[in-house]
């Protein structure tokens, strides 16, 4: 592929992203909720459906997201009634339909931010790749229907890094499709 000595490009950056990863502690336990592979693979579903859980059990669990195309850096807690899309983009909208919702371009200090404000757990939409804080879970979400598509790295293929250490740092994987696309990503990636 000719865009392959630009995935090797990919891989050196997310490796030295990986390495310069500070891992703070943060205040309360981080659920994240992420996947490797560009585009909608459920996460956000999965992280508001997570939300409701925590609530019937009595915890007061906040969403912390990047507000993806927004141009608030936060922390900001996401209020449906003066945010536009403009601001904190359409997903933290939406997210805020079910509860607590923060958007930080600095994911560190939205965590603080929900402590501060109450939140005795917090959820990480799409904070997989970012090694700033340490996580307590980490869920990976998989598309089925995809699977981790031709094995490649961006921009060859949809990965944003190599399966197997994902999969290594992954506490959870959580597949998402039929019970026969879900059959298949089994029988085609049971030796990761």
């Amino acid at each position: 592929m000719f865009l392959s000595p630009l995935s090797l490009v990919w891989l050196v950056l997310a490796k030295i992203n990986s390495a310069l990863g500070k891992n703070e502690i943060m205040p309360v336990p981080v659920i994240c909720v992420g996947n490797i592979t560009v585009g909608g693979n459920g996460k956000t579903p999965t992280a508001i459906k997570l939300q409701k859980m925590l609530f019937k059990m009595g915890y007061k669990p906040h969403i912390v997201s990047r507000g993806y195309r927004g141009s608030i850096r936060g922390p900001h807690l996401v209020n449906k009634k003066y945010d536009t899309i403009k601001g904190v983009g359409d997903e933290a909208l939406m997210i805020s339909d079910y509860g607590p919702n923060w958007v930080s371009k600095d994911r560190r200090l939205g965590v603080k931010a929900a402590a501060l404000q109450g939140a005795d757990v917090v959820i990480l939409d799409d904070g997989f790749q970012n090694y700033s804080l340490k996580k307590n879970i980490s869920i990976l979400v998989v598309d089925t229907l995809v699977g981790f598509g031709n094995g490649w790295l961006v921009p060859s293929g949809p990965l944003r890094e190599p399966v197997s250490g994902a999969i290594k740092r992954a506490d959870i994987i959580l597949t998402m499709g039929t019970l026969y696309q879900k059959e298949n990503f089994l029988r085609n990636y049971q030796n990761v």
